[in-house]
């Protein structure tokens, strides 16, 4: 398979691969982190989809549309996607 297939075969199958691993798992396993200050799993679930949804999926939209566009750092303060920030 060719890189580009490859990536785009994996983006394909993410969400469905994460629904199958989380959804037999009772509200206190998705909300709860194995110890006090770690994620729990609903958490990196929604950290996944942020990132998709407001940086990699506009960025990708960029790439399409132009040539050779210019995207500013996406190693924001830690708090910037809890606030919704959105880079370019």
């Amino acid at each position: 398979m060719k890189p580009r297939e490859e990536i785009l075969a994996t983006l394909s199958a993410t969400p469905n691969r994460i629904k199958d691993l989380t959804h037999d798992l009772a509200d206190t396993q998705l909300r709860q982190g194995p110890k006090t200050g770690e994620w729990s799993v609903g958490e990196i679930v929604k950290h996944l989809l942020l990132g998709e949804r407001d940086l990699i999926l506009p960025r990708l939209r960029r790439m399409r549309a132009g040539d050779a566009p210019l995207f500013s750092s996406s190693l924001m303060d830690e708090t910037a996607l809890r606030l919704g920030a959105r880079p370019t």
